[in-house]
C-alpha cells in the first residue's frame, strides 16, 4: 500500500506494510513515554559497573534534546555524553554520563531532573521501550495491526524526527553542507519559515530574514547558539564548532536517500536485506570531522519486540513495544494511523 501523505512523499516514506487504519490522536507529551534500554535492560533497572564517568538518569517532559543538554553543560560547566537523542514531545528517561559528580538528585527545571545511579564505563545502547496511549475511533483494529506488524514487520524508515516534523529541513541543511554552501545552510537554520511553526517562531524568522539576528539571543534554542557563535564571522564557523550537529545534518541528508532505497526494496519484495548510502565530504568538513566519507547501512524491515495492547475503553488504548537502537516508534504509529504525522509525532 502506498502513502498519499505529503510529508511521507517528501521524505521518501512511500509504502506501508499494513492495510487497516484507525482515526485517533496521541496527547503529547503525557501519552508518549520512552525509556532507553541499556545493555538490554530499561535504564531505570540498569545497574552501572565501575568506571570513570558519572551515570545519571535524565527524565524530561516536553523538552528538546539539544536545548536541555546545553542547559546542563553550561549550568554545571561539565562535559556530558548520551547514548541517544530522545523525542521532544514525550516523557523520556535516558542515560547521561558526566565528567564529574554534580549531586544525587538535581532538578534542572520543572520538567527535567537528573538522578545519580553510579559510575559507568562504556554502556551499550540496545534500544528503547515505548508506552503510548491512543484516543480515537475504530481502536479495535489496533490489535490486528500490531499482530500484523509482529508477523510482517514494517519499512524501517528513518523517522520524521530525523528530518523534523514541524520544520522538516535537516536533510536540506545537510545537502547545503555537502555542497559547501554554508551560508545557505545557516540561513535554513535561522530564517526560512515553515508554516506549521508557532506564530512567535515565525515572527522571529521573519525578523532574522530581514537581517537582524539578535532576536534569537534570548531564546534557549540551538538557533541562539548558532547566532552567538557566528556573530559577524563566516557562516561556516557554527558547523565547524558544533561538529555533532554537522554530523546530524549530513546523516539526515543520507537518510533521505536510504528511505528511497527502502521504499524501492519493499515494493520489490526484497525486505530481508540491508541498504546503504555513502557520501564523500568536502575537504574542510572532512578535516574537521576527521573522516573522508560518511555512510549509512540499514535493515529494510524491522519488527516490534515484546508488543502488547491494553484496551482501557472503546476510545482509549495503550500499546507497549520495544525497538532496537535507531528504529523509530513513529514508524509503528505511521502504520496504525496512515494520516498526517502531526497527529502522532
Amino acid at each position: 500500500m502506498r502513502s498519499e501523505i505529503p510529508l511521507d512523499i517528501a521524505l521518501n516514506m512511500l509504502v506501508y506494510s499494513t492495510q487497516e487504519r484507525v482515526h485517533g490522536t496521541i496527547c503529547r507529551p503525557d501519552c508518549f513515554v520512552v525509556e532507553e534500554e541499556v545493555d538490554g535492560k530499561p535504564v531505570t533497572q540498569w545497574i552501572p559497573k565501575h568506571g570513570r564517568k558519572f551515570a545519571y538518569i535524565l527524565e524530561k517532559k516536553g523538552l528538546e534534546h539539544f536545548s536541555i543538554m546545553n542547559i546542563i553543560r553550561k549550568r554545571f560547566n561539565i562535559s556530558i555524553s548520551y547514548l541517544g537523542i530522545k523525542d521532544t514531545r514525550a516523557i523520556t528517561r535516558q542515560l547521561v554520563l558526566t565528567s564529574r559528580f554534580i549531586g544525587k538528585e538535581i532538578a534542572i527545571n520543572q520538567n527535567a531532573k537528573l538522578t545519580f545511579i553510579g559510575n559507568a564505563s562504556r554502556p551499550e545502547h540496545t534500544g528503547n521501550r515505548f508506552k503510548i496511549t491512543i484516543h480515537g475511533e475504530g481502536l479495535e483494529k489496533i490489535n490486528d495491526i500490531m499482530n500484523e506488524l509482529n508477523e510482517k514487520g514494517f519499512p524501517n524508515y528513518y523517522g520524521y524526527q530525523r528530518f523534523g516534523t514541524i520544520r522538516p529541513n535537516t536533510h536540506l541543511i545537510g545537502f547545503y553542507l555537502v555542497k559547501e554552501d554554508y551560508c545557505k545552510a545557516f540561513r535554513e537554520i535561522l530564517s526560512d519559515p515553515y508554516l506549521k511553526e508557532s506564530k512567535e517562531i515565525l515572527r522571529l524568522r521573519a525578523i532574522s530574514t530581514l537581517g537582524s539576528l539578535d532576536v534569537w539571543r534570548k531564546i534557549n534554542l540551538y538557533e541562539t547558539e548558532a547566532v552567538n557563535i557566528v556573530n559577524e564571522s563566516q557562516c561556516i564557523d557554527f558547523f565547524l564548532i558544533r561538529k555533532d550537529l554537522s554530523l546530524i545534518f549530513i546523516d539526515a541528508y543520507l537518510s533521505f536517500f536510504v528511505n528511497k532505497l527502502i521504499s524501492e526494496n519493499w515494493e520489490k519484495g526484497d525486505v530481508d536485506t540491508e541498504v546503504n548510502a555513502k557520501i564523500e565530504l568536502p575537504n574542510i568538513l572532512s578535516k574537521t570531522l576527521k573522516r573522508r566519507t560518511i555512510s549509512l547501512i540499514r535493515k529494510v524491515r524491522e519488527k516490534p519486540r515484546n508488543a502488547s495492547v491494553n484496551v482501557h475503553e472503546a476510545r482509549r488504548v495503550t500499546i507497549e513495544f520495544s525497538l532496537p537502537r535507531g528504529s523509530y516508534a513513529t514508524m509503528v504509529l505511521r502504520e496504525i494511523f496512515k494520516d498526517d504525522p502531526r497527529l502522532f509525532t
